[in-house]
């Protein structure tokens, strides 16, 4: 499998090239986009920065070039959208990533976008920077995150359009001749994304008062016996100002269980 990787920031030789190094990657495989020739205004020849509004045929003729290539990384996404580009605007965000996908469905390519969060205390899905039309144009969408009480690093589906969500996996990052490298744990976690990727302010201040009265309120909503979509606990906790990760950290205390109904994820007093 062919890479063919694009970073606006990391540098390629004191960054990635050691990271894959010490992934034990082979490194033959493995191509970068450098950047686009282009024809300036007086007819001279350029080079430009990669960009998805106007260079998805240039890159279509560079991966034709590597028949074995199965695998496009794009890192920042919203790097790479190209000049007068507003990342925020629906239209404007699937207007660029329409010919993208075209293209990878041709030539049978996978592509990773990645982004970042953005802060706030909001739903999985809402936490990625720019418009949520980079979410829905992806098939699969994938947080990284801590796991919100044991602090450990953990992969989960936000979104999967292919399959159902499943579980996540852990892993930690450890350093091999001092370059970090990620080492995936064994075994599966349960977590949900809103409990990974949502936000909760961090302190010991009022934290232990926050807690218990994050249980009565709990406890209270699920009384009456019955199975109540997470979609419905994540809403009423939004009215009451109580986060997503602060009802995800007291479901155990309450004594909850989680159960799945079709497509869709409930919980329930045990």
């Amino acid at each position: 499998m062919f890479l063919r990787l694009t970073s606006a920031e990391d540098d390629a030789a004191d960054t990635i090239r050691p990271r894959l190094d010490a992934a034990e990657a082979d490194v033959s495989r493995v191509h970068r986009v450098k950047a686009v020739k282009v024809t300036l205004n007086d007819g001279s020849p350029s080079e430009s920065v990669f960009s998805l509004d106007r260079d998805v045929e240039k890159l279509d003729e560079a991966i034709g070039k590597i028949p074995s290539a199965r695998l496009l990384v794009i890192d920042p996404v919203n790097a790479y959208v190209g000049k007068g580009i507003d990342t925020h605007r629906d239209a404007e965000v699937r207007q660029i990533l329409a010919p993208l996908a075209e293209f990878a469905s041709r030539r049978r390519v996978a592509v990773v976008g990645v982004m970042h969060l953005k802060k706030g205390d909001a739903i999985a899905l809402h936490r990625v920077s720019g418009s949520i039309g980079f979410v829905a144009a992806a098939r699969i969408v994938w947080g990284f995150g801590e796991d919100p009480d044991t602090e450990n690093r953990v992969m989960v589906a936000v979104k999967n359009n292919l399959a159902p969500l499943g579980y996540g996996l852990a892993y930690r990052i450890e350093a091999k001749d001092d370059t970090p490298r990620i080492v995936w744990q064994q075994g599966a976690v349960t977590l949900d994304a809103h409990a990974v990727l949502s936000v909760e302010p961090k302190g010991r201040e009022g934290r232990g008062k926050r807690r218990n009265d994050a249980e009565a309120w709990l406890l209270n909503l699920l009384s009456n016996g019955e199975e109540v979509p997470v979609s419905e606990i994540i809403e009423a906790g939004r009215k009451v100002d109580f986060s997503w990760s602060t009802i995800e950290r007291v479901k155990k205390s309450c004594g909850l269980r989680a159960v799945k109904r079709g497509r869709v994820w409930c919980w329930v007093l045990a």
